[in-house]
């Protein structure tokens, strides 16, 4: 019976980590940018680009993906 018990709940610990582990894939930055998506930033600063209003024509940006890196130039900047 103790057996059985803890096997139980064993088992009921392991159902709960592993959802527990999907909810934190679902809200990983790694997954957002398997959707698709990339992050750009200026090249040795961490901080995301967010807006195009931060942008300045010229200026040179780093693009993170889910596989990989690209550098990019802003040629054209247009905000609503």
């Amino acid at each position: 019976r103790l057996v059985y018990t803890l096997t139980v709940s064993i088992d009921r610990q392991r159902q709960q980590l592993a959802k527990l582990l999907s909810n934190l894939d679902h809200l990983s930055p790694l997954a957002v940018l398997a959707k698709g998506y990339a992050v750009v930033q200026r090249p040795g600063d961490a901080h995301s680009i967010r807006s195009a209003r931060e942008l300045k024509l010229g200026e040179e940006l780093k693009l993170l993906f889910h596989e990989g890196t690209a550098q990019a130039n802003v040629s054209k900047v247009n905000v609503r």
